[in-house]
């Protein structure tokens, strides 16, 4: 029996060692691999953020340096009248923002033959960089010849 013992130890603190990892040890041998594969993932994620973020400044400095248009509401209406022959603007309200901005909102109304029409006009807008935006509702009607268009628009102004 006294040449068994030291046998029996090892063979004791073997299962002993196997008991401990297989019980304590894998479970947080799982949740490493788990967290380590986690922050793969939040440090990619992190990139892209980073990236984008930077791309989005660029975007924002190019932005900012562009000249401002101005126009007026004369010209602003020659200018809806030469897209959208006939159209009526009509004016809504003006209201002042915190920075100085001055908004003024219309109301658009006209009649065209094709979408296609005010599709040219916004595309002159975007083009020309007036400080113009044209907002929802934008309304298409069919009737019997033509199309009924409606829509807002605001003018920015300093």
């Amino acid at each position: 029996m006294k040449k068994m013992l030291p046998f029996l130890i090892i063979v004791g603190t073997i299962a002993a060692l196997y008991g401990f990892f297989e019980f304590i040890l894998k479970n947080d041998i799982e949740q490493l691999a788990q967290l380590q594969s986690k922050y793969k993932l939040q440090k990619t994620v992190l990139k892209f953020a980073q990236e984008n973020h930077k791309n989005l400044k660029e975007q924002l400095q190019e932005f900012t340096t562009l000249p401002l248009a101005t126009i007026s509401r004369k010209d602003l209406k020659n200018l809806i009248v030469k897209f959208l022959p006939g159209a009526q603007l009509s004016f809504i309200s003006i209201t002042r923002k915190d920075d100085g901005i001055k908004i003024e909102r219309f109301l658009v109304q006209s009649t065209i033959d094709s979408p296609k029409e005010f599709y040219r006009f916004v595309d002159f807008l975007a083009k020309h960089n007036y400080p113009v935006t044209i907002d929802y509702p934008i309304t298409f009607r069919k009737n019997a010849k033509k199309i009924e268009l409606s829509f807002f628009m605001k003018i920015y102004r300093d």
